[in-house]
């Protein structure tokens, strides 16, 4: 009897320390922007559009909501679209 109580105890002292001390897994999105790609969000202010859009535009990329723009008219812009 003392032997399944012990046994017991060590399984559940086991998985406390496991699921304690194993890292957790965070889950994002992120990628990029092409150049020639046009980009319009209902969100953004009116302007916004045409800003993002430039000839010129250099790159953009995204992270999670976080939108990130170079233009060579302004070292970096950049928008959260919420």
């Amino acid at each position: 009897m003392n032997m399944r109580i012990l046994n017991s105890f060590f399984r559940v002292a086991s998985f406390a320390l496991i699921t304690a001390f194993v890292p957790q897994v965070a889950i994002a999105s992120s990628g990029h922007y092409p150049n020639k790609l046009e980009i319009t969000y209902d969100t953004w202010p009116e302007g916004m559009t045409a800003l993002v859009n430039l000839p010129k535009r250099i790159h953009g990329y995204y992270v999670n909501a976080a939108d990130v723009f170079f233009s060579p008219a302004t070292k970096s812009f950049s928008m959260k679209c919420f």
